[in-house]
């Protein structure tokens, strides 16, 4: 029996300092039987003259030079080249282990699955490699009923607040090519928010069998800046676009069991990592999606990542909940605290802890009270105010 072709298409778009790492990283795999395309987007940087050299040394390398079109339009060239039976996906700035197509082939390809899901990756940061992505759920062979029951609703939310038990990321999966090219090719070339999401989402629905492996060897750059997207009018924009192709996946598949519910709470989560003050400045009776926190209220935002920060640029601009201090104990800055115990309670009426992930708001809740922190001044943002009613309507 011939060995599985795999296809790997690597979008490309002036990452000329990661190129290197990414396409070496795929050549030595111990997998041999692949193809690597290679897709220049327009690169500026050289990337492209990269690519050509990759070629010229190895003949399963082949590129496509191409004007900038945006990641979705690089996969879509990428897959329409494809000649593999499966394709995988890997970003230009990424790399892999050297046995993860061996590990997709043999416990997911060579079982004539339709999606292999490889749980687990690493982010790569200047300190050091941080795990993500562990699979709560059983690994093994998803038929139909549990692709629709666990697959799909895992893939959105299981809460709101950053507990999703499978990655949104292509580059997570391998998917049949028949299936990867049909619904890619549907997915909006201007998407530049959760196109990844667009794409999986509809593919889950189409498979009859997903196999679910241990294979976190996918080793993603969190260092770089800029990206493989096209300019864009503004984040709003992008929200917009988003909100339009999960509604319209909701419309078409409202059989699917708590769907409703999980879509409406993925977009609220992707609305306040990526832009909350064009979003909530309309609300007049509370700060969102703090329920409890009225106007007037004087408050102290715990957490500094996306949300904290766009939340922190949002008060800075309203008088109406004067801020009193930002605090994360895992982030040096000049304006940002590190213990909230040296703030005396009288001077702010509210702690907003301003994270995502469920289980990490609780635990920064317990370690304040442990310090002696009122509990009632310790707000985290409330679920049940995310409902289709409150999506703002310039969405």
């Amino acid at each position: 029996m011939e060995p599985i072709l795999i296809s790997i298409i690597v979008p490309i778009y002036n990452v000329k300092d990661y190129l290197t790492a990414c396409v070496n990283s795929i050549i030595s795999q111990t997998y041999s039987n692949i193809e690597i395309i290679l897709v220049d987007d327009g690169s500026t940087d050289g990337s492209g003259r990269l690519c050509d050299e990759f070629a010229a040394q190895d003949s399963r390398v082949r590129v496509i030079h191409k004007e900038n079109g945006g990641l979705v339009s690089a996969r879509k060239a990428g897959a329409a080249a494809a000649k593999g039976e499966y394709i995988l996906n890997v970003d230009g700035d990424d790399w892999i282990g050297e046995n993860r197509v061996e590990n997709m082939v043999e416990r997911g390809a060579s079982l004539g699955v339709d999606m292999i899901y490889m749980a687990g990756i690493y982010k790569e940061y200047e300190y050091g490699s941080v795990y993500q992505w562990g699979f709560p759920l059983e690994y093994g062979i998803y038929d139909r009923r549990k692709i629709r029951d666990i697959l799909l609703p895992g893939l959105v939310d299981t809460r709101v607040f950053l507990k999703r038990n499978i990655s949104p990321s292509l580059c997570s999966w391998g998917i049949k090519k028949k299936l990867f090219q049909e619904i890619e090719a549907t997915v909006d070339n201007s998407m530049t928010l959760g196109e990844d999401l667009v794409c999986l989402l509809s593919c889950l629905v189409q498979s009859k069998r997903i196999s679910c492996i241990d294979e976190p060897d996918y080793h993603y750059i969190k260092t770089r800046k800029g990206s493989i997207i096209q300019a864009c009018d503004s984040q709003i924009e992008r929200l917009r676009l988003f909100t339009e192709k999960i509604k319209e996946f909701f419309l078409n598949h409202k059989y699917i069991p708590n769907l409703e519910k999980v879509i409406c709470q993925y977009i609220f989560h992707v609305m306040l990592m990526v832009e909350y003050s064009s979003c909530w400045f309309k609300n007049d009776s509370y700060l969102f999606p703090y329920r409890e926190v009225k106007n007037g209220s004087r408050v102290v935002v715990y957490g500094a990542g996306n949300v904290g920060k766009h939340l922190i640029s949002y008060l800075r601009k309203d008088p109406r909940y004067p801020l009193v201090a930002w605090v994360d104990t895992n982030v040096i800055a000049d304006e940002i605290e590190n213990d909230l115990t040296v703030i005396p309670d009288q001077q702010y009426d509210y702690i907003l802890i301003s994270v995502l992930e469920y289980e990490t708001a609780c635990d920064i809740k317990k370690s304040l009270i442990n310090k002696g922190i009122n509990e009632d001044k310790i707000q985290l943002m409330d679920e049940s105010i995310l409902t289709w009613e409150n999506i703002p309507s310039c969405l």
